[in-house]
C-alpha cells in the first residue's frame, strides 16, 4: 500500500483551519437573532456592573476591618495544611515585631513563643486538627526585638471531605490586660474610637473576614 506523501497526514487534506473557524462562528451566530445577541449583551453588562459594586463594598469592608483590627490590637492569621504555608494581616506582623509583609517560616514563628507557650501551642494544636475542632490560648512570645508580650490565639480548623484543609483564626495583643488591665477596656475602647461603629458589627465583620480570609482572595500560627 503506498504511504502518503510527507507533507499529507491521512484525515487532514483539505483542512483548513481559518475556513473551519469562520464556520463554527456562522453557525453560532445564525442560531440567534439580533434581538437574543443584544438581551445577552444588556445582560452581561448588568452583570458586570453589579460584580464592581460587590467588589467596592468589599474594599470599602476591608478598610473598616484594618481600621478597627488595629485599635483593638486583633490581626488575622491563617495557616495551610499539611505544607504549614503562613499568612498574617498586618496587626500579626506587628505583634511580632516583624516587616509587614515580610516572609514567614513556621518552623521560625514557633521559637518565638515562650518554651511553656511552645508545648501548650503544640499540644492543643495537634488535638485541634486531629479531632477537627478549635482552641483558644494566651500565649507569652518573645518578639524579633526581644520584646515580651502576650496575645491571645483563637483556633478553627477547616476540613473538605473530612480532611484538614487549614488553620485559621485570631490573634490579639493582651500584654496590657495581662498587667490587670480590665477586661472590658479593650472593648469599650473600640466601641469608643470615631469611625469604627459598635462591637457588636465589628465582631460580626470579624467573623466574616476570618472565614473568607485568603482564599485565593490568602504566613503562620
Amino acid at each position: 500500500m503506498d504511504r502518503p506523501h510527507s507533507n499529507q497526514r491521512p484525515g487532514f487534506k483539505g483542512f483548513h483551519p481559518l475556513d473551519w473557524a469562520s464556520r463554527v462562528s456562522r453557525l453560532i451566530f445564525s442560531r440567534h437573532n439580533p434581538d437574543t445577541i443584544a438581551r445577552l449583551l444588556t445582560e452581561l453588562i448588568q452583570k458586570e456592573a453589579v460584580i464592581q459594586e460587590k467588589t467596592a463594598a468589599l474594599l470599602h469592608s476591608r478598610k473598616i476591618f484594618d481600621r478597627s483590627s488595629a485599635a483593638a490590637r486583633l490581626g488575622v492569621w491563617q495557616c495551610s495544611l499539611p505544607d504549614n504555608t503562613l499568612e498574617w494581616t498586618d496587626v500579626v506582623y506587628d505583634m511580632f515585631d516583624l516587616p509587614r509583609g515580610s516572609d514567614l517560616d513556621r518552623n521560625e514563628i514557633v521559637k518565638c513563643y515562650a518554651e511553656a507557650s511552645a508545648r501548650e501551642l503544640n499540644t492543643l494544636r495537634s488535638k485541634a486538627i486531629a479531632e477537627r475542632n478549635g482552641f483558644t490560648m494566651d500565649a507569652e512570645i518573645i518578639t524579633a526585638m526581644g520584646n515580651r508580650r502576650w496575645i491571645r490565639i483563637t483556633a478553627t480548623v477547616e476540613c473538605e471531605d473530612s480532611r484538614p484543609v487549614r488553620i485559621f483564626g485570631i490573634k490579639q495583643a493582651i500584654t496590657v490586660e495581662k498587667n490587670h488591665e480590665g477586661p472590658d477596656t479593650i472593648s469599650r475602647r473600640l466601641r469608643c474610637n470615631d469611625g469604627l461603629g459598635n462591637w457588636a458589627q465589628f465582631q460580626s465583620k470579624l467573623v466574616e473576614f476570618c472565614h473568607d480570609y485568603g482564599r485565593g482572595d490568602t504566613r503562620q500560627l
